[in-house]
């Protein structure tokens, strides 16, 4: 009987966690030149990372797993050729707004939730969920391939503005 509780227990586990190692492994089929990090740490850590190319960019993406004393989050990032504060630029009211660069940053913070800056020449793209969410789900190839895409838009769009100054 006793063991019988254990493998329930361990099934309810399993099936509440499986989505955090497939998570990293999926998000690796969207780039190019994937290479996983921390793959044996992975599990003790709760921290695993891919690096790869978008559209011929440097990508790399950060996955913590939320335990008792983080929240769990998800961290992607893209080479820019742009200074740090020159997002910060973009977003204020110009005579020549640029469409493009407003769409992908809807997209990526209202759409997708994402918290976007760019620090040290990566643009960086944060999702940390709240309340209660079993983190990170299931994997969403759709929003993921979206937010790729945006951010290469708003890559091409800063390294445009950062030729032009």
């Amino acid at each position: 009987m006793v063991l019988l509780y254990v493998m329930a227990l361990g099934f309810v586990g399993w099936y509440l966690t499986r989505h955090i190692t497939s998570f990293v492994t999926e998000f690796a089929q969207l780039l190019a030149h994937a290479e996983r990090r921390g793959v044996l740490g992975s599990y003790l850590s709760g921290r695993s990372s891919v690096a790869g190319d978008y559209e011929g960019r440097a990508v790399t993406m950060e996955f913590q797993r939320a335990d008792e004393y983080t929240v769990g989050y998800v961290v992607v990032a893209m080479k820019v050729n742009a200074p740090d504060q020159l997002i910060v630029q973009a977003r204020l009211p110009s005579a020549e707004p640029d469409r493009d660069l407003e769409k992908a940053l809807f997209a990526l913070e209202a759409r997708h939730e994402l918290r976007v800056d760019v620090e040290n020449g990566w643009l960086r793209a944060r999702w940390e969920p709240a309340g209660f969410f079993i983190f990170p789900g299931r994997f969403d190839r759709a929003r993921w391939i979206d937010v790729l895409t945006n951010m290469s838009v708003t890559a091409s769009s800063l390294e445009r503005r950062n030729s032009e100054c």
